[in-house]
Formats: C-alpha cells, structure tokens, sequence
C-alpha cells in the first residue's frame, strides 16, 4: 500500500509539475490570473470556446474526485451509529 501511495503521489506531482511548465512557457509572464475565465473584459482564453468548456468539465470532475475521498469517513459514523453489532 506505501509503495502505490507513493506511485500516485510521484505521478500527481510529475502531472501538475508537467502542467505549470508548459503553462508557463505557452504564456509566461502575462498569462491572466484566472486561465478560463471567459468574460466581458477580454480577459482570458476566449477562443476556441469549445477548449474553455472541456477545460471546466475536467476541473469539474477533478474536484468531484477529491470531493469523495471527505465524507467517506462521516459515512462510516454514521453507519456505526446506525447499525448495531449482530454478533
């Protein structure tokens, strides 16, 4: 189990160490605070509009999958409390 948590944590970082690099290089300096903010003032990546949508829906399911791993532990005690022992 220590060796796959310590896979996954040297991919993760590899991943979005990967990620920054390259962000930075496309953009350097001036790329706006918030990537995919498409809005009124200009600011951000505006087009390809179907590129900004892809892009939220895999943040929307990157945080749904971080969103699983904190109540994991409140369901437990609440289905202790809930169950008793049948032994």
């Amino acid at each position: 189990m220590k060796q796959a948590t310590n896979f996954a944590i040297l991919v993760t970082t590899a991943f979005y160490l990967s990620v920054g690099c390259l962000g930075y290089s496309a953009f350097g300096d001036k790329a706006p605070i918030n990537l995919l903010n498409v809005g009124s003032s200009g600011e951000g990546f505006v087009h390809p509009l179907w590129l900004v949508d892809c892009a939220n829906v895999f943040v929307m399911i990157n945080m749904l999958g971080g969103y699983q791993v904190g109540p994991v532990g409140q369901c437990l005690c609440i289905r202790m409390a809930f169950t008793h022992d049948q032994h």
